[in-house]
């Protein structure tokens, strides 16, 4: 079965999710699976990047025989479709699949993260930065979600039709999916889990683990709303219980000027904002993770920390995050938008060892259901679904 993934970017692990668990998956069944082939396609290519592919073609949009015959030459059997946010792209994939190959669409984050999107974007930017058009969306802010809703909903329910099968991240997600975008049916819907990022972790020795709070994420404001977090560590550092501790944050990002200005107002020193890195060697020395997503798909830096005993707080802003974390077992969720009850959380954890020792021992073993090879086998269940067709 030869089986291609189709990317805007080239599927750089350090990209994020959606690469580092397709990369897992691939590295996985070029062990265990000889009779799977996989290729890819993208739009655009970084520097650095090094393919784990068996051929792989860079596209341009205006030429459509290059990608048939790209499909051609390699027989595929399946395309993935990892851009079901992008009508325009699945078009060009639609015209260029001459053949009819099944085309399964992965939908990476939470069903109706568009229209919250676009909320907190008006919502968070100062009528001097919103522009003329940005200013007449806030001013009339619930005429054009409703506008912009409309326009998701054709979009999202044309990929559907559309696709052979399509993806989303949670069983969770099927009846929201259906819900928002307005679906009679959902028969093409299947929930697949993002799989683990690294291999299965058996051991920790926690105590080796530094006194160290870690983010990891990509500097969007709308989005990650990393300032919930700095805000919190702020009210932290106010109650004077300890200034041994110290909060890493990870990532890159157009707003990373506003997390550092924050941080330099507001005298917290003990913040270190370390840049674009794998966060392996982070995971591995911190000991409580933060997360304030205004939504996630399904939360993969969750089960990396996990992976290295690193014990979650979460703001409960997405649906899969219970798949995930059970409250008081293996982490901590705090209401959405509370800063007061993440500093009340941080501190428990920080004052209490036992405590943090006995979730981030719950989280090593159940993060384990999310193993690449419980994964794999999900995917392979899907692909199944295709056997004949790939075989014809």
């Amino acid at each position: 079965m030869n089986i291609l993934y189709f990317f805007e970017y080239a599927p750089d692990p350090q990209r994020g999710g959606a690469s580092r668990l397709t990369r897992s998956l691939i590295n996985y069944w070029d062990k265990e699976r000889k009779d799977f082939s996989f290729y890819c396609a993208y739009l655009k290519k970084e520097k650095n990047y090094i393919t784990y592919f068996k051929d792989e073609i860079l596209l341009d949009l205006n030429d459509k025989i290059q990608f048939t015959s790209f499909l051609d030459k390699n027989q595929i059997s399946i395309i993935v479709y990892q851009m079901a946010f992008s009508k325009e792209y699945f078009d060009y994939v639609k015209e260029c699949n001459h053949n009819n190959i099944p085309i399964i669409t992965v939908y990476h984050s939470m069903p109706g993260w568009e229209l919250l999107h676009i909320k907190n974007i008006l919502t968070h930017t100062s009528w001097y930065q919103a522009g003329v058009n940005g200013l007449i969306k806030k001013i009339l802010l619930p005429l054009y979600l409703k506008y912009a809703n409309k326009l998701i909903q054709r979009k999202n329910s044309y990929i559907y039709k559309g696709s052979s099968k399509y993806v989303v991240l949670s069983s969770k997600y099927i009846p929201l999916f259906k819900k928002i975008n307005n679906l009679a049916e959902g028969s093409k819907l299947y929930a697949i889990s993002n799989p683990l990022s690294y291999p299965e972790q058996t051991n920790i020795d926690f105590h080796k683990k530094r006194k160290q709070v870690l983010i990891v994420g990509r500097f969007s404001e709308s989005e990650k709303r990393f300032l919930l977090a700095l805000k919190a560590w702020k009210e932290f550092n106010s109650q004077r219980i300890t200034n041994t501790w110290e909060l890493i944050i990870i990532g890159f990002g157009k707003d990373e000027n506003i997390y550092k200005e924050y941080a330099r107002k507001n005298k917290l020193n003990n913040v270190k904002f370390i840049g674009k890195q794998d966060p392996l060697e982070y995971y591995k020395k911190a000991s409580i993770f933060l997360m304030t997503s205004a939504f996630e798909g399904f939360g993969l830096t969750l089960t990396e920390a996990q992976q290295f005993g690193v014990v979650p707080i979460v703001m409960n802003s997405f649906p899969s995050l219970h798949d995930i974390i059970i409250n008081d077992f293996n982490g901590i969720i705090v209401p959405n938008n509370d800063t007061k009850a993440m500093c009340i959380a941080l501190t428990d954890l920080i004052t209490n060892q036992k405590k943090r020792e006995y979730l981030a021992q719950n989280g090593l073993y159940y993060v384990n259901k999310f193993s690449v090879k419980n994964i794999a086998q999900e995917w392979e269940n899907l692909f199944n679904n295709f056997k004949k067709w790939s075989q014809e």
